[in-house]
């Protein structure tokens, strides 16, 4: 079984990690785990690096076969590469599992497999599925007919994907604090866009949850982790209605004021109950 480290693998890792909200800074990926194997298994086996402090499972996706997971780790401690094992041995022997981290560094065959990745997360599609649509499914492979098929098919979801993204611009950035930051958007602004987002966007949950979490930061994007950890199943929507039940006014300071100067005590009511009220 081929385990070598390809640029497809590293622009997979760094996308999961935006996803699962994890700092990939503390992050890893062990490759090749067999979907027998449980959880308490692999942070066994990864925390014998002692130096990666405690690890925990946080996402498992199909690897390079059904039998086979690749499996996202959060390790408390900030990974060096010099601290990674090439391999980590599972407890009940077998193959070995290859460990990566995200790599540092900017090249450009790195940023064309990271776009790859996030192209191919965007349709619901994984680099297996990439490498089968490229395989010779038959005799005709070669075909002049074939290849024109091929290129249709490739026009037309690019066709898509372009008309999406013109109809979507990023969401501006979001914290929740007061008074509103300089470059943020107030609440009411930025709700405004995600609705549209949500509403208008031909593309699928997974990336309107994705999109609404990379404009938030601060307080904000505490709220929306909270709604995850509590609710993993939870949608876009939810993420808005949790925001919007937290940091959204029905009234402003002015409407409370008078609300207040207004408040007259009822016909019968003890002065307590008015002072409560």
């Amino acid at each position: 079984m081929d385990l070598s480290v390809t640029p497809e693998l590293q622009a997979e890792l760094s996308s999961w990690c935006k996803e699962e909200l994890i700092d990939e800074k503390h992050a890893i990926l062990l490759v090749g785990v067999l979907v027998e194997v449980d959880v308490a298994q692999i942070e066994n086996v990864a925390q014998k690096v002692k130096v990666w402090g405690r690890v925990r499972v946080r996402a498992t996706k199909e690897g390079v076969s059904p039998e086979m997971l690749n499996v996202l780790c959060e390790c408390r401690e900030t990974i060096k590469p010099e601290s990674v094992p090439p391999v980590l041995l599972p407890e009940e022997g077998g193959e070995p599992w290859k460990v990566l981290i995200v790599a540092e560094g900017d090249t450009s065959s790195d940023e064309f497999a990271e776009k790859l990745a996030v192209f191919l997360a965007n349709e619901g599609k994984s680099m297996l599925e990439l490498q089968a649509l490229f395989a010779p499914p038959g005799p005709d492979a070669g075909s002049p007919e074939s290849i024109i098929r091929a290129v249709g098919d490739l026009l037309d979801k690019t066709g898509r994907q372009t008309t999406d993204s013109s109809a979507y611009r990023r969401l501006r950035t979001f914290s929740g604090s007061l008074p509103t930051p300089s470059g943020e958007e107030t609440m009411e602004n930025w709700m405004d866009q995600a609705r549209m987002m949500i509403t208008e966007c031909e593309c699928s949950e997974k990336e309107k949850r994705r999109r609404i979490v990379e404009s938030l930061k601060g307080p904000a994007l505490d709220i929306v982790k909270a709604v995850r950890l509590s609710c993993p199943d939870a949608n876009a929507q939810q993420y808005i209605e949790a925001l919007e039940s937290t940091f959204g006014t029905s009234e402003s300071g002015e409407d409370l004021y008078f609300a207040f100067r207004l408040l007259r005590q009822h016909s019968g009511e003890a002065l307590s109950d008015f002072l409560r009220r």
